[in-house]
């Protein structure tokens, strides 16, 4: 949906994928289009000028988690989500080309250069290496 905050209305609004349930978080890219990760595991790249779905993103993997969507950018230009099955994987918003580096929720790129989540009650952090790579084993947190 797009509102015109001028006249305080709708200007439009649509459904870009068919059966979708829900849409948990939106990252614009600097050319005005959205990434958008929906409450399972799918993300797409949306267009608000054509109001058209441009690329879709399937992230699977093992997970094992009931995981938290989530999606925020890195300090190296990637974007790291977590999917509603608890795959935390890397986005680069530019091409799409996607991978799942662990499992878990609540992910959070930090600009320390490490990449901080949860699974269960344990809170770890994985340090990355260049390409979005957890580099070594998770560390846990306290």
């Amino acid at each position: 949906m797009a509102w015109d905050l001028t006249e305080d209305r709708i200007s439009w609004q649509t459904a870009p994928v068919a059966g979708l349930q829900s849409v948990s978080v939106l990252v614009p890219r600097e050319d005005g289009k959205l990434w958008a990760l929906s409450g399972s595991n799918s993300l797409f790249l949306f267009n608000p000028q054509s109001r058209t779905v441009v690329q879709t993103v399937e992230i699977t993997g093992p997970g094992g988690w009931t995981g938290t969507p989530a999606l925020a950018p890195g300090q190296d230009g990637l974007l790291y989500g977590s999917t509603g099955s608890g795959n935390i994987f890397t986005l680069n918003p530019e091409t799409g080309g996607h991978q799942v580096i662990t499992s878990g929720r609540y992910v959070l790129p930090h600009t320390d250069g490490r990449l901080y989540f949860s699974r269960g009650p344990e809170l770890f952090r994985a340090t990355l290496t260049r390409g979005g790579r957890a580099g070594g084993c998770d560390e846990p947190l306290g």
